[in-house]
This record gives C-alpha cells, sequence and structure tokens, in this order.
C-alpha cells in the first residue's frame, strides 16, 4: 500500500467525528476479507460497489470460492450446494 493512501485513511480516521472513527474501526476488525492491505478493507459499500463492477463477489459473501470470485462460480457452487442427490 502506498504511503499516499495510509496518509489519506488516516487523515479521514483522525478527523471523522467519534461515532464514525468507532464504526469504521469495527468494520475492519471485523473484515473477513482476506487482504487487509486492500485500500477498500472494512469499508463495506466501496467494497460492494468494486465487485459490482467487476462482475464479482467480495469475499465475505462467497468464502468458499476456491480462489474464482467470478459470478459464473458463485451460481456453480450454490447449485453444487442446493442441488439434490
Amino acid at each position: 500500500m502506498s504511503s499516499d493512501i495510509q496518509n489519506t485513511e488516516k487523515t479521514s480516521r483522525e478527523t471523522a467525528p467519534r461515532e464514525a472513527r468507532s464504526a469504521s474501526d469495527k468494520n475492519d476488525a471485523e473484515c473477513s476479507c482476506p487482504r487487509p492491505d486492500c485500500p477498500r478493507h472494512g469499508n463495506c459499500k466501496d467494497c460492494v460497489k468494486n465487485h459490482r463492477e467487476t462482475d464479482s463477489m467480495p469475499f465475505c459473501l462467497f468464502m468458499n470460492n476456491d480462489g474464482n470470485k467470478s459470478l459464473e462460480n458463485f451460481y456453480k457452487k450454490l447449485k453444487e450446494r442446493f442441488e439434490v442427490i
């Protein structure tokens, strides 16, 4: 992560109202994304927006993805999960 991004995030958190800081810190702590260096880590709104734009699913919604977060793989996994044997 570049120092500019780190500085921007730090500055925005420092200047945010106390309630917003605590909510942001809680989201960051509870974020299940395996990439803590991601600039959207803990920011659900931006994360979901990014994944919508790339036709993929965020890790928190599709943890059993075998490294493939595409919507096609998501539907495949759903089918496998709910298919009658």
